[in-house]
Protein backbone atom coordinates (compact mmCIF):
# COMPACT_ATOMS: atom_id res chain seq x y z
CA UNK A 1 0.00 0.00 0.00
CA UNK A 2 1.18 3.25 -0.91
CA UNK A 3 0.59 7.51 -0.19
CA UNK A 4 1.72 10.47 -0.92
CA UNK A 5 1.81 13.41 1.26
CA UNK A 6 3.37 16.70 0.88
CA UNK A 7 5.03 15.15 -2.53
CA UNK A 8 6.64 12.55 -0.57
CA UNK A 9 5.60 8.65 -1.42
CA UNK A 10 5.69 6.05 1.16
CA UNK A 11 5.24 2.86 1.49
CA UNK A 12 2.33 1.68 4.32
CA UNK A 13 3.80 -1.33 7.00
CA UNK A 14 0.54 -1.24 9.02
CA UNK A 15 -2.22 0.37 9.94
CA UNK A 16 -3.74 1.60 13.78
CA UNK A 17 -7.39 2.20 13.74
CA UNK A 18 -7.47 1.95 17.88
CA UNK A 19 -8.25 5.46 17.93
CA UNK A 20 -10.00 8.60 16.70
CA UNK A 21 -7.83 9.09 13.48
CA UNK A 22 -6.19 6.12 11.95
CA UNK A 23 -2.57 6.09 12.34
CA UNK A 24 -0.53 4.33 9.51
CA UNK A 25 3.16 3.62 9.99
CA UNK A 26 5.71 4.02 7.23
CA UNK A 27 9.60 3.33 7.97
CA UNK A 28 10.36 5.52 11.27
CA UNK A 29 7.58 7.95 10.78
CA UNK A 30 3.81 7.76 11.93
CA UNK A 31 1.01 9.99 10.10
CA UNK A 32 -2.77 9.99 11.61
CA UNK A 33 -4.83 10.21 8.65
CA UNK A 34 -8.05 12.28 8.02
CA UNK A 35 -11.13 12.33 4.96
CA UNK A 36 -10.17 16.33 5.03
CA UNK A 37 -9.65 19.00 8.28
CA UNK A 38 -13.11 19.07 9.47
CA UNK A 39 -13.20 15.59 9.75
CA UNK A 40 -9.76 15.98 12.00
CA UNK A 41 -11.85 18.50 13.87
CA UNK A 42 -14.77 16.40 14.60
CA UNK A 43 -12.32 13.45 15.46
CA UNK A 44 -10.81 15.56 17.69
CA UNK A 45 -13.85 17.05 18.97
CA UNK A 46 -14.68 13.78 20.14
CA UNK A 47 -11.61 12.87 21.62
CA UNK A 48 -11.66 15.51 24.10
CA UNK A 49 -15.67 15.37 25.20
CA UNK A 50 -14.97 11.97 25.64
CA UNK A 51 -11.70 12.71 28.02
CA UNK A 52 -13.81 15.12 30.01
CA UNK A 53 -16.51 12.59 30.37
CA UNK A 54 -15.25 9.58 30.91
CA UNK A 55 -11.37 10.60 32.50
CA UNK A 56 -12.02 13.79 33.59
CA UNK A 57 -8.15 13.07 36.08
CA UNK A 58 -6.95 12.47 32.41
CA UNK A 59 -8.30 15.91 31.11
CA UNK A 60 -6.98 18.30 34.13
CA UNK A 61 -3.47 16.29 33.93
CA UNK A 62 -3.35 17.49 30.52
CA UNK A 63 -5.22 21.03 30.67
CA UNK A 64 -3.80 22.07 34.48
CA UNK A 65 -5.78 22.69 36.98
CA UNK A 66 -5.61 26.16 37.06
CA UNK A 67 -7.09 26.48 33.67
CA UNK A 68 -10.03 24.08 35.24
CA UNK A 69 -10.29 26.41 38.31
CA UNK A 70 -10.40 29.53 35.83
CA UNK A 71 -13.25 27.54 33.87
CA UNK A 72 -15.10 27.18 36.90
CA UNK A 73 -15.28 30.64 38.35
CA UNK A 74 -16.37 31.83 34.49
CA UNK A 75 -13.09 33.29 33.71
CA UNK A 76 -12.34 33.40 29.74
CA UNK A 77 -13.17 30.81 27.96
CA UNK A 78 -15.12 27.75 29.06
CA UNK A 79 -14.15 23.98 28.48
CA UNK A 80 -16.97 24.32 25.48
CA UNK A 81 -15.47 27.39 23.77
CA UNK A 82 -11.24 25.64 24.49
CA UNK A 83 -13.07 22.56 22.52
CA UNK A 84 -14.57 24.53 19.31
CA UNK A 85 -10.39 26.26 19.06
CA UNK A 86 -9.20 22.55 19.74
CA UNK A 87 -11.70 21.79 16.56
CA UNK A 88 -10.58 25.12 14.31
CA UNK A 89 -7.04 23.88 14.57
CA UNK A 90 -6.40 20.33 14.21
CA UNK A 91 -2.71 20.06 13.63
CA UNK A 92 -1.97 21.36 17.19
CA UNK A 93 -3.08 18.05 18.44
CA UNK A 94 -2.96 15.26 15.59
CA UNK A 95 0.49 16.63 14.58
CA UNK A 96 3.67 16.59 16.40
CA UNK A 97 5.01 18.60 13.93
CA UNK A 98 2.02 21.30 14.66
CA UNK A 99 0.84 21.10 10.66
CA UNK A 100 -1.60 19.73 8.57
CA UNK A 101 0.06 18.06 5.38
CA UNK A 102 -1.66 17.06 2.03
CA UNK A 103 -2.37 13.72 1.00
CA UNK A 104 -2.01 14.07 -3.05
CA UNK A 105 -2.53 10.07 -3.82
CA UNK A 106 -3.61 7.15 -1.65
CA UNK A 107 -3.46 3.79 -2.87
CA UNK A 108 -6.63 2.25 -4.19
CA UNK A 109 -6.08 -0.86 -1.75
CA UNK A 110 -4.88 1.85 1.39
CA UNK A 111 -8.19 3.58 0.62
CA UNK A 112 -10.29 0.77 0.77
CA UNK A 113 -8.57 -0.59 4.64
CA UNK A 114 -9.12 2.62 5.60
CA UNK A 115 -12.82 3.07 4.24
CA UNK A 116 -12.12 6.71 2.71
CA UNK A 117 -10.02 8.76 0.93
CA UNK A 118 -7.55 10.97 3.15
CA UNK A 119 -6.90 14.71 1.73
CA UNK A 120 -4.85 15.53 5.22
CA UNK A 121 -2.07 13.62 7.00
CA UNK A 122 -0.70 15.02 10.62
CA UNK A 123 3.01 13.33 11.39
CA UNK A 124 2.74 12.14 14.90
CA UNK A 125 6.49 11.17 15.46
Amino acid sequence: MRIKIDGEIYAVSKILEYGYLPLIIVGEKDFYLARDSKAAGDALREYWEDMANDNPEELVALVGTKQIVSWAFGVGQDLSDWIDLKEENPADDWSGWQEELTVAVCGRKLAEELGFVPTVAYRHN
